[in-house]
This record gives structure tokens, C-alpha cells and sequence, in this order.
């Protein structure tokens, strides 16, 4: 199932990023990406392909478009913190159909998910655009675009091999902790129902288990936004095996995908049950974030002005 869903998205990012030219996005582009996230508005394509194809795309379209000078390193280490999403097809065809019985749920978690992704960027982004680009070195010649499709092919499928493996590593780990029982452990925790435990710990380690799992629990719903906020171990070692090989070390990664796994629960929460606790602090996140993102905006527009100014001297 992970080959047939992600190989397409992986060959066409690869694509994508090595045959666009290097160029500077639109000013308004720009402003509200600083605004946003503090980077710029180059750093908008990988965040939004995030979105479509799930994980781990965003991640491998932000380490194309690096590793083909299209980003520089600051700007991708920035951008891995929340561009590691999953797309519409599992919100739909696994939470909607299978697990929640309710397509029109899973698109309502889908945008929840969205939402909570765009916020947790604002929440950890810099204070804004880096002042010096340091951009890495395209060691391949520019080249026609059947040799890009066969490097992006034979790429991709590299990738998909590793991917597969840390799939099938973190699914016999939790089938592991099933059979010497680990599970009946969780039975002693007071208040929380057992099965909503184990749902939890199996979708910590690998998503698509912890998923499955919650299917007729009470709080389905909330632990579903939570733990697709999250990812799972298994969705960020697929990650790092892009980044790392590139030298790439996002800081604060892990807690900022704890972050939109909780946002997404609280967001969650409070459009779902009413809970006012949820909704206050939802309230408040969203109140800091638009304050954030008017200081980097006054800065930006601040920057651009004093830029300005000393090319008309």
C-alpha cells in the first residue's frame, strides 16, 4: 500500500525540483510568508505539496528543492519543522470511510489538520528571514528532462525501500509489544479505557496501527486528530532518512509535531464536544500567532524600506 501511494508524489517532486529555475518569488508571496513563517516565499511550494501528498512528501520536495539549490539551509531546516503532513487520502479513504464511518468527518479532520500545521509554523517560526542565504552547490549538470525522470525514478524507488523497511521494523515492534504483553500493563492506568491506551501507544510508534485501533473507542475522534497531528516514530524516522544523508538537522522538530498533534486534539475538542477549556486555549494560540506574525510583518516591511532607501542613494 505505502508504494503505490507515495512513488507517483516522489518521482513528480523530484521532477519539479530539478528542473525549476532558481528565482525570487513574488513580493507578495514573500511578505506573507515571512509573516507567517518566517521564510520566504520559495518555501510555500513544499509546505502546500505537504499537504496533498502526505507523509513523508513534504519532507522529500524540501530536500529536492535543497539539494538542487532551489533552498538554502537555512530555510529548509526551518521549513522540515511543519511541512511534514499527511495529504486528504488517508484523512478520507482510512479515518472517513473505515475507522469513523463518516467521509465528511475525515475532511473535517483534514482541515483541522491544516489549520493546526499553518499555526504550528507560526508558533516556531523565527523571529524572520534569514539576512544571509547560504544555498548548497547543484553537483548535477542541468539535463533533459527524460534523464531527470530516470534520476528522479531511481531516486525515489531508493527511498521507497528504506521507507518500506522502517514500515515493516515499527509494525513487528508493536506487534511484538501485542505478544509478550506489553498491553495488559495498560490495564492498570485508572480513568483512561485500555483500549484508547494501547490505541495510543501502537499510533506513537506507527500511525496507521494506532488508527485502526481506535475504531469504536469514545474519543476517536480526538485521538484521531491527535495522533495525524503527531505522525508517529515510524513517519519521522522516514523523515530523517531524507534529511540526514543531505546534513540537513532541523532543531525543534519533535516538539513541534508534539504541538500539532495537540492543537489538533484541543481544535478538535473544542469544534466537536463544545469543550470551553479547549476553546479558550485555541484562543489564545490563535491570538499569539496573530500577533507574531504582525511583529515579523512590521519587520519585513521594515527591512524592505531601509533596502529601498539605500539603492535609491
Amino acid at each position: 500500500a505505502v508504494i503505490p501511494a507515495l512513488l507517483p508524489f516522489f518521482v513528480l517532486t523530484k521532477l519539479l525540483a530539478a528542473q525549476l529555475r532558481p528565482h525570487r518569488a513574488s513580493p507578495l508571496l514573500d511578505r506573507i510568508a515571512s509573516a507567517c513563517f518566517g521564510v520566504d516565499g520559495s518555501c510555500i511550494l513544499p509546505f502546500f505539496i505537504s499537504l496533498i501528498g502526505g507523509y513523508p512528501v513534504g519532507v522529500s520536495t524540501t530536500v529536492s528543492m535543497y539539494t538542487h539549490g532551489r533552498l538554502s539551509k537555512t530555510q529548509a531546516e526551518r521549513l522540515l519543522r511543519f511541512c511534514n503532513n499527511s495529504g486528504p487520502a488517508f484523512f478520507v479513504g482510512l479515518i472517513g470511510s473505515v475507522v469513523l464511518s463518516d467521509v465528511r468527518m475525515g475532511l473535517f479532520l483534514y482541515g483541522v489538520h491544516c489549520l493546526c500545521a499553518v499555526l504550528t509554523g507560526i508558533l516556531f517560526a523565527e523571529s524572520s528571514v534569514p539576512r544571509y542565504a547560504v544555498y548548497r552547490r547543484d553537483e548535477v549538470p542541468t539535463r533533459g528532462v527524460a534523464a531527470a525522470f530516470q534520476d528522479a525514478v531511481q531516486g525515489s524507488c531508493a527511498a521507497l525501500l528504506q521507507i518500506c523497511g522502517l514500515v515493516t521494523l515499527c509494525s513487528v515492534l508493536v506487534a511484538l509489544c501485542r505478544a509478550v504483553g506489553l498491553f495488559r500493563l495498560f490495564s492498570y492506568i485508572p480513568f483512561i479505557p485500555q483500549a484508547e491506551i494501547q490505541a495510543l501507544f501502537c499510533g506513537t510508534i506507527e500511525l496507521t496501527n494506532g488508527i485502526l485501533s481506535l475504531s469504536g473507542t469514545e474519543h476517536q475522534v480526538i485521538l484521531c486528530a491527535f495522533l495525524m497531528g503527531w505522525g508517529g516514530l515510524c513517519v519521522h524516522l522516514q523523515a530523517a532518512s531524507l534529511w540526514q544523508p543531505v546534513g540537513l538537522h532541523p532543531r525543534h522538530y519533535f516538539t513541534a509535531k508534539l504541538t500539532h498533534g495537540l492543537l489538533s486534539a484541543l481544535l478538535t475538542a473544542a469544534l466537536t464536544q463544545g469543550s470551553f477549556p479547549a476553546a479558550a486555549v485555541m484562543g489564545a494560540v490563535a491570538l499569539i500567532c496573530l500577533l507574531s506574525a504582525l511583529r515579523r510583518a512590521r519587520r519585513y516591511r521594515a527591512s524592505a524600506s531601509v533596502g529601498r532607501r539605500r539603492k535609491t542613494a
